[in-house]
């Protein structure tokens, strides 16, 4: 069962509003400095809708705007705020009496659920629980699983495999010799 925000009741009324999330807590053994936040989830429908209403506002105009978009340093910072503020889910963690942003996960699509990986840095935590906000416009994200790994600093060991043997899109066997 994913959650979602509850939209039944339409009370859009103030900037507050149209934020909102989940909170979570997770206890971690001893102290530790960091950790990874898995997180299974994905869009509304809401998200693709709202950016294709916004470029059909530009009407005729839509190139010119594509145009100046990709040459103005100003245009290209108002509309890397919108997505930011607007479309990606935000990670917070709870710190010394306030939420403190960790991270911000772009959107990964309606058509299904993908994990996505969030780096948090716990030094600041005290106590034995770690208290997670998730965040985003109303009626945007999907979660579905959500999965707290306490790491340490050991590098990661990454093992290449090679493939012995493949099969075609039609199905014929691809043997490599």
């Amino acid at each position: 069962a994913f959650w979602q925000s509850d939209l039944s009741d339409g009370t859009f009324n103030g900037e507050k509003n149209f934020r909102d999330g989940v909170i979570l807590t997770f206890r971690v053994p001893s102290r530790p400095t960091s950790a990874k936040l898995l997180i299974r989830a994905q869009n509304t429908a809401l998200g693709p809708f709202a950016l294709r209403s916004f470029l059909e506002l530009q009407g005729q105009g839509l190139f010119r705007w594509y145009l100046k978009a990709n040459s103005s340093p100003s245009v290209l910072s108002q509309m890397k705020h919108w997505f930011f503020r607007d479309g990606m889910l935000l990670v917070k963690l709870w710190e010394k009496g306030r939420w403190v942003l960790q991270d911000a996960l772009p959107d990964v699509g309606p058509a299904l659920a993908k994990d996505v990986v969030a780096r948090l840095d716990l030094s600041h935590v005290e106590g034995s629980k770690v208290r997670i906000k998730l965040e985003s416009s109303i009626g945007l994200w999907r979660i579905d699983a959500v999965a707290l790994g306490v790491t340490t600093d050991a590098p990661v060991q990454v093992t290449r495999l090679a493939p012995t043997r493949a099969w075609a899109r039609d199905g014929r066997d691809i043997r490599r010799d």
